[in-house]
């Protein structure tokens, strides 16, 4: 499936998560009031939390004023297309559908090697994230059989890197 709305990674909370930029979400869906009074409409009627559902900044100015932006969640963003009700909101919520659904697989298949499915998840999401991901599912895997098996030898880590515990076990 085509990148309909760049992703990207941003911290919400305390959170490193995977976010839709607003703006870029306004301009899919086709919404005819500005962004501003949309975004601030629909934060508060949905009841979402800056801090847990997105976050926001001022953006840098070339001269002007800085204007606000926003860097929301996926759920968040899916529940803004969801609630525009009409096809391009329709084609965002599969699109945002269609990402779930892989990330999922992707948790499913972190019991084994991620390298061995790398064929299987290319080019299902964005590389930056998937790539992020694979490297970090490995870290916890390699950290996990070191906690539980007492060495982390047996499995080769990628690149020859060696196996840290200086994360808490994810279990």
């Amino acid at each position: 499936m085509n990148t309909l709305i760049p992703i990207s990674e941003q911290t919400v909370g305390q959170e490193t998560v995977q976010t839709v930029n607003a703006r870029d979400l306004h301009a899919f869906l086709e919404v005819k009031t500005s962004f501003k009074d949309w975004i601030i409409r629909r934060i508060q009627d949905c009841k979402f939390k800056e801090g847990y559902d997105f976050c926001s900044f001022l953006s840098e100015s070339s001269g002007g004023r800085p204007s606000k932006e926003y860097h929301i969640t996926l759920d968040m963003a899916k529940h803004l297309s969801m609630i525009e009700r009409n096809d391009k909101g329709h084609e965002a919520r599969q699109y945002f559908n269609f990402l779930f659904d892989n990330m999922s697989v992707l948790c499913l298949l972190s019991n084994q090697v991620p390298q061995k499915h790398l064929k299987y998840t290319a080019g299902r999401l964005p590389k930056q994230s998937l790539l992020r991901t694979l490297k970090a599912l490995t870290h916890y895997m390699l950290v996990a059989y070191k906690w539980l098996v007492g060495c982390g030898y047996a499995i080769q880590y990628p690149r020859g890197e060696s196996v840290t515990t200086d994360c808490v076990p994810c279990f």
